[in-house]
Parts: structure tokens; sequence; C-alpha cells
């Protein structure tokens, strides 16, 4: 049980609850496009005009800018350039091989991403593994990054810890490793995955089949490479030779945290907004890993509002 004064640092967000066209989800539009970042012909879908926000998905291997934000992109693009990208050995941008098994790999190519498409300063969101990512760019290349935004991430937010319980964090039986997966298989994966079943379309599964498929090889080498223990993918997750939450408190942005259960552990995103000068958080009623699918009108509601107004910090370093 929390106190009051917990609770009053913390708003609720409480429901019930080449280059062409897409439309998936149904009344979402967007177009897919292309550009080389370090020999890498990366894919990313964009919609809308104006202050750049970009957006990175997590680590699954059926993950990608449009499985994740299909959702909510065209809805974000009403007021700023919105962009979700695959990340080099996800969706459609192919993997170079070894060289971007790392996290630090990954956070290169995100930085290269930017760069090329000359869009800093951004304000970057990201999810799960992604929120690692986009605090890695943001120390990295503070020159790069207005704002973050960071949903319902484990590892940006706390090491793996120690076994026996970080067996259920790291790729090995048991833990992450994943299996072949049949078309039927997808389809049942993301019923039990999302909330509500009408999120589990044809479209959907057709392309988290395709996703899952192409890239199960590579996601499962760097599984192995990265992630098989609780020392390597803490390894993989550190930034300067610690963890990445442990930088936390140098971060001298605006910095929102969108949480929900059991979509991930609310302690965690606690641990990491008590770390943060000025963050601000939102917790989400029942609504699983993918917030942003599961409740993707009201997460880019609150996301639109807290880019579009002055953030808590100001109040606080006035």
């Amino acid at each position: 049980m929390y106190s009051v004064p917990y609770f009053a640092l913390i708003y609720y967000s409480l429901i019930l609850g080449g280059t062409s066209v897409s439309s998936r989800p149904e009344d979402t539009s967007y177009k897919s496009s292309w550009v080389e970042v370090d020999g890498v012909n990366a894919h990313y879908i964009e919609a809308g005009s104006g202050e750049p926000l970009v957006l990175v998905h997590g680590g699954l291997a059926w993950s990608s800018g449009e499985v994740n934000y299909g959702d909510v992109v065209s809805i974000l693009g009403k007021e700023f350039h919105a962009i979700a990208l695959d990340i080099v050995g996800f969706g459609q941008t192919k993997p170079r091989g070894r060289q971007d098994y790392s996290g630090e790999s990954q956070a290169s190519f995100l930085i290269g991403f930017v760069d090329k498409l000359r869009l800093g300063p951004v304000s970057l969101a990201g999810n799960s593994h992604g929120g690692f990512l986009v605090q890695y760019v943001a120390h990295e290349r503070p020159d790069l990054v207005r704002r973050l935004i960071i949903t319902n991430s484990l590892n940006g937010t706390q090491p793996i810890p120690p076994q026996p319980e970080g067996a259920s964090y790291v790729y090995a039986p048991g833990g992450h490793q994943y299996k072949p997966k049949t078309l039927s298989g997808i389809r049942q994966m993301l019923i039990e995955y999302y909330r509500r079943t009408e999120l589990v379309t044809e479209d959907r599964v057709q392309l988290v089949y395709q996703n899952y498929i192409n890239n199960f090889a590579y996601a499962d080498d760097r599984g192995k490479a990265v992630s098989g223990t609780v020392e390597a993918s803490n390894y993989n997750l550190s930034y300067k030779g610690k963890h990445i939450s442990q930088w936390a408190e140098k971060l001298e942005i605006p910095v929102l945290l969108l949480w929900s259960e059991p979509g991930s552990k609310i302690s965690w995103g606690l641990a990491h907004f008590f770390k943060i000068p000025g963050v601000e958080m939102h917790l989400f009623p029942w609504s699983g890993h993918h917030l942003f699918v599961d409740q993707s009108e009201r997460w880019a509601q609150v996301v639109i509002n807290w880019l579009k107004n002055e953030p808590a910090r100001s109040a606080i370093t006035k």
C-alpha cells in the first residue's frame, strides 16, 4: 500500500477499458518509407508534419514500427511529424549480422537514423527495450533529443534480477526464448497478448507472422549472444559501464513515463520515477505490454497533451 504523498506525485490516466499508403488498422493511414543508414536500407512509417516525434519499438522478434505503433501514428500525425522506424534486425530493416546484436549498436543505428533524416532535436518515445534505446541516445547525443517518453520498459528502468528470479527474463528455455510459430499460433499469441480480441484482425496477424518468420533466425542468434544469461543481459543494457537506469538522474530533459499492469510492473516505473528530476508518470488500468495498442486513443491523447504543454520540470527548475 502506498502513502498519499506517493500518489500525489503521479497523474492517473484512467479509462474503461519508395512510398506507399497503408491502412492497418482500419481508419489509420500512414506512409511507408525507406532511408539508407550506415549501409542499411531502413524502413519506417510516418504521418503528419511539424515537430518530429520518433517512436521506437521493443525487442520482440515480431516487433516493428508498424506492428507497435500503427494504431497511433496517424493520430499523432495530426499534431507532429510522427515516425515509427524498424530498428535494424526488426520488421523490414534487414540486419547486417552480429555487429547489430548489441544494445549499443542498436542505439548507434537510431542515432544514425535521426541524423540521416536531419530530424534533431526530436522527441523520442520507446517501449520495452526501446525504453533503453531512447535513453542511450539521450545520454550519448543530448543535442538530438528534446523530450523522452518511456512506455512499459523493464530494460530501461531495472537491471535483470539475479537468479533464480532472473531466469524468466533471459533468453533461455523457460525464459524469453522464441519458438517457431504457425499462422494459427501467431493468432492465438495475439489473442492472449492484447486485452481486446477485436484488435486481432487478419491484417495484424499476417503482419506479425511475416515479421516473425523473416526475423526468427536472427532474433534467436541475437538472444543467445547478448541475453542468454543475467550477466550478459545487464552488460548489453549498460551505458559506460553501468546499467542505463543508473544514469537516470543525469537526464536534463523532460521525461514522461506511461505504465500499466499487467503490461509491466508498476514498481519498475515507480523506481525510475523517483530517479529523474521533474518526471511525470501516468498509470493506465489493466493494459498489456503494448499500451499504445490496447489503449491507442488514450495513450496518444496523453502523449499529445504532454508534448504540447509546458512540462512539470519547469516548475521545479525555475
